[in-house]
């Protein structure tokens, strides 16, 4: 697990890839904000070139967190107060990982 974005109370984790062998290969996106307001946190294109970025729905999870792609490949995430959002992160080509074979 990694933190790849953090502002005040909020939090976004990468867990998973090729280095982590229980992900079996997947890679996945925690967004967390624990604050009353909401809040924006900024990937840097080097993060997740050409990512995905697929929402889970889980049971009793009820969040608009959202991912915003710019034009310069960056990923916005918008999180509401007291908010989580899970993502699967896929490549352009379908994979999870930039490192998994083709």
């Amino acid at each position: 697990v990694s933190v790849v974005a953090a502002e005040g109370q909020a939090i976004a984790l990468e867990r998973g890839g090729p280095s982590d062998p229980s992900a079996k290969g997947e890679r996945m996106l925690v967004a967390i904000n624990a604050g009353a307001r909401a809040a924006e946190l900024m990937l840097e294109p080097s993060t997740f070139p050409g990512a995905a970025f697929t929402r889970l729905e889980v049971p009793g999870l009820d969040s608009a967190v959202a991912v915003v792609t710019e034009a310069e490949g960056r990923h916005l995430l918008q999180l509401p107060p007291r908010s989580a959002g899970l993502f699967l992160l896929a490549t352009r080509a379908g994979l999870t990982s930039p490192e998994s074979p083709a």
